[in-house]
């Protein structure tokens, strides 16, 4: 490959990984921009109005109601935040759940972080909530089958033949 074909292949890449981070972050704007919208009808609209809004919005209550607490909140104002924000609403509440000095811990652990799992952010969150341990002491729910649920106690507590019996379960 001569030095013309690198400079034009480098060229090339340059400009997608622009028009990529570009479309990246129109999601984010878009999601916080919904947001916004939303938590400014609720506060500007009469209750008519507002019922008559959210029967034709593009989401159910869930997500109105998601939207509706982020749109609210002031963390997400600051640009050097937005660039650090995955493009999932569900991830964005989930900062939008913490306290203000959690919220500053996760901005300083990586928490916030473009390429975060709802998952991760949920795991650092219990961590934090009940502290620096592996496990929490809630019980643990785990799905036996579709749509049936067991909650069990942690099984460090249980007797030994008990343990063996919720092994045989799980299985």
């Amino acid at each position: 490959i001569t030095r013309k074909e690198q400079n034009i292949s480098a060229t090339k890449v340059n400009a997608n990984q622009r028009k990529i981070r570009t479309a990246w972050q129109k999601t984010i704007d878009g999601i916080l921009e919904t947001a916004s919208l939303i938590a400014d009808a609720n506060e500007t609209l009469t209750t008519q109005e507002w019922n008559l809004l959210v029967q034709d919005l593009p989401f159910g209550d869930s997500v109105r109601s998601m939207m509706m607490s982020i749109g609210k909140s002031n963390r997400f104002n600051k640009q050097s935040i937005r660039k650090r924000l995955p493009p999932n609403y569900n991830i964005i509440y989930e900062y939008y759940q913490l306290e203000d000095d959690q919220w500053d811990m996760a901005v300083s652990d990586g928490i916030v972080d473009t390429d975060v799992s709802t998952a991760a952010v949920r795991k650092w969150k219990d961590t934090i909530k009940y502290g620096k341990k592996k496990t929490s002491k809630r019980p643990s729910t785990h799905s036996v089958g579709r749509n049936f649920y067991a909650t069990i106690p942690m099984l460090d507590k249980l007797p030994t033949d008990a343990k063996e019996r919720v092994d045989e379960l799980l299985e």
